[in-house]
């Protein structure tokens, strides 16, 4: 297995989400304090720390960038202060949040007006990604709600967001393919469940035509035949050949739940139960061959995520589904 003593922003980000749907809302405002305190100078956070707050060791070239990880720190406060509904909340974290936006509407390729390029979710590739370029969407949007709801000016912010929005439209979808790439730079065709996660971000409407395709896609070409579950993308190697992660398969589960497909999202909720430990905890990923747990366990996003999954079908049940505001 592996062992993951760090805190990713990212994983962090889903976590605290999580937590405040769970009531845990002071877990959720120490982790964002924990975050500030560990923000580099020019907004933007160094991918992994340890936790006492010194920096992780990294694999990546620099600028150590993975330009995601700070969107989803501004996504996280402001989901953090929704659920409390306290604007006493954002004066302390302003600072924050304003450093981070301003880096990710600096950190721009010219050429395509999309976020620079940086390392993927997955920690392994540089490029301009479609998820990333999502997530950095989302966020400008968030910080600048946040900005309204303390009476500064948003406008900056909503402009880029917007400008990023149009621009991925533009380049990440291959109208003659019908589909969106993974990633621009050096073009990747291949697939990758992280373009359900740029769903879950509003890159388009779960109503738009683009938005069943890629499901149906993406669970087509990563669809484990010998133990079921969703892969990475194809061609994974990490741990065994196109193993099933936990998360990857929540994502496909809430894809099917917003399409409307409730028993779908239901078969994929009791394939991770099922793949628990006896001591309830949930692995990263599943061997494909065997079906045993692998790498982490347990992994605390696939735990947010099942909580994430579960609340939004047991609202489903009740005629509600709620946003990922």
């Amino acid at each position: 297995g592996d062992t993951y003593n760090y805190c990713w922003w990212r994983d962090g980000g889903y976590v605290s989400k999580a937590m405040d749907e769970a009531g845990l809302y002071e877990n959720a405002q120490r982790f964002l304090e924990f975050a500030q305190r560990c923000q580099d100078a020019d907004g933007s956070f160094f991918h992994r720390f340890f936790p006492d707050g010194e920096r992780g060791s990294t694999w990546h070239l620099p600028p150590f960038i993975q330009i995601d990880q700070t969107a989803t720190v501004i996504a996280a406060t402001w989901h953090h202060f929704k659920r409390g509904n306290d604007p006493d909340v954002l004066i302390p974290l302003w600072p924050m949040v304003k450093a981070a936006a301003h880096f990710l509407t600096t950190f721009r390729d010219p050429q395509t007006g999309l976020p620079a390029a940086s390392y993927d979710l997955w920690e392994e590739r540089m490029g301009i990604h479609t998820y990333s370029t999502a997530a950095v969407i989302h966020a400008l949007e968030r910080a600048a709600r946040i900005a309204e709801e303390l009476g500064k000016d948003p406008r900056a912010w909503r402009q880029a967001s917007t400008e990023i929005h149009a621009a991925a439209l533009r380049r990440l979808w291959d109208p003659t393919e019908q589909r969106f790439v993974r990633s621009l730079s050096v073009r990747d065709d291949r697939e990758d469940a992280s373009l359900l996660l740029a769903l879950k971000l509003g890159l388009v409407p779960w109503s738009d035509p683009r938005a069943s395709r890629t499901v149906a896609r993406v669970e087509e070409r990563l669809w484990s035949g010998a133990q079921g579950g969703l892969a990475r993308y194809e061609g994974d190697q990490y741990f065994g050949p196109q193993n099933p992660w936990i998360i990857t398969t929540l994502w496909l589960a809430e894809a099917r739940l917003r399409l409307g497909d409730r028993e779908r999202c239901r078969e994929l909720i009791e394939w991770v139960a099922d793949r628990a430990t006896p001591t309830l905890l949930l692995p990263e990923q599943i061997d494909a061959r065997t079906g045993e747990p692998q790498s982490a366990v347990p992994l605390a996003w696939s735990h947010s995520t099942f909580i994430d999954v579960i609340h939004k079908f047991a609202e489903s049940e009740v005629g509600r589904l709620p946003s990922d505001d």
